[in-house]
């Protein structure tokens, strides 16, 4: 799914006019379940994973990941980290994104992640992590 989510946020249209949040939602949406896909394929439970210990909270996924090696497969670099950082205070955060927020519509956002840095590491968590997620036994078996 999180394939999914990066695809439809690649051929997501910028409406005329003003900023549209949906390509940071759809890539936001895309890192979480990339991440929850390596979080299984290293054995954490369906259950654990969508639990409100991790939820949408792309800092503690990205933390959990770090501590299964996920960095064997990318390279967590500092700037990727920021914008994951960056991106968790409007994903994870009331879920700004998908919910809105027009106190912070009216100040058009500040400080939104880098939307070339979330699809550039959407791109390569598909591509690193593919293999060892395909090749994983299934944890809630």
């Amino acid at each position: 799914m999180g394939k999914d989510y990066l695809k439809y946020a690649k051929n997501a249209k910028k409406p005329r006019g003003r900023k549209s949040l949906v390509p940071y939602f759809l890539y936001c949406h895309s890192v979480e379940l990339l991440m929850k896909a390596w979080l299984s394929a290293k054995g954490l439970k369906n259950n654990v994973l969508s639990s409100s210990n991790f939820g949408h909270n792309l800092e503690l996924l990205l933390e959990e990941c770090l501590k299964y090696d996920i960095e064997s497969a990318v390279k967590i670099t500092p700037q990727r980290k920021e914008q994951i950082l960056k991106a968790n205070k409007y994903h994870c955060m009331k879920r700004k994104l998908n919910y809105g927020d027009v106190p912070l519509a009216l100040k058009a956002y500040p400080d939104l992640p880098d939307i070339r840095i979330l699809k550039g590491f959407c791109e390569i968590l598909i591509k690193k992590i593919h293999p060892t997620v395909i090749s994983a036994p299934n944890p809630n078996d």
